[in-house]
């Protein structure tokens, strides 16, 4: 069995390996690490101002007047940053399987878009994935009305079943294997 382990940059999504990470373990589940990013979010790296030294007018020959430029600067291009930025994913994602997936066939996988949930549920599919598992923030409902949640879009989107590990879930303990009764009836 295959599942789809969606997750973010953020100790949230990381969560999510570590809850799900002794099941699949225990029923040989092959496990698909996904971060969808956003391209538009990823921003360049800035560096501090730069110093330089001039001659003031009217000054003599050799003397200089230090100056400072408190304008940030762009040290790379926005194609530079994304390729940066995806192979810090990769890298992390990499970590975390190593981390929370011991003896767990994983790969990982990096992609990019502007609607989330849809590549999340269009991935699941392409992978014959039998389920989806994120994490979630358990936002205030005001602010779920308002900006909208990730993983209730997948829920509501997601052709296959899809298991959300809260914040407060508990990893399962040493020698227990089953992060959930839901996780359960999926094998």
């Amino acid at each position: 069995m295959r599942v789809v382990a969606a997750i973010d940059p953020t100790p949230i999504g990381e969560h999510v390996l570590e809850v799900i990470g002794p099941w699949a373990a225990a029923n040989g589940v092959e496990v698909d690490v996904l971060s969808v990013l956003d391209k538009d979010a990823v921003q360049g790296v800035f560096k501090g101002g730069a110093s330089f030294e001039m001659t003031p007018s009217g000054a003599g020959a050799g003397s200089f007047l230090p100056v400072e430029q408190h304008y940030p600067a762009v040290v790379e291009s926005h194609g530079q940053a994304v390729e940066r930025a995806h192979h810090e994913m990769v890298e992390r994602l990499r970590s975390a399987v190593a981390k929370h997936l011991p003896g767990v066939q994983a790969s990982v996988h990096v992609e990019y878009a502007d609607d989330i949930p849809l590549v999340i549920c269009e991935y699941a599919v392409r992978q014959r994935a039998a389920a989806i598992m994120m994490g979630t923030r358990a936002r205030p409902i005001m602010h779920a009305a308002l900006f909208g949640s990730v993983s209730e879009d997948v829920i509501h989107r997601s052709p296959v079943p899809v298991l959300v590990v809260r914040r407060d879930m508990a990893a399962p303990a040493p020698g227990q294997v089953a992060p959930a009764t839901a996780v359960e009836s999926l094998g």
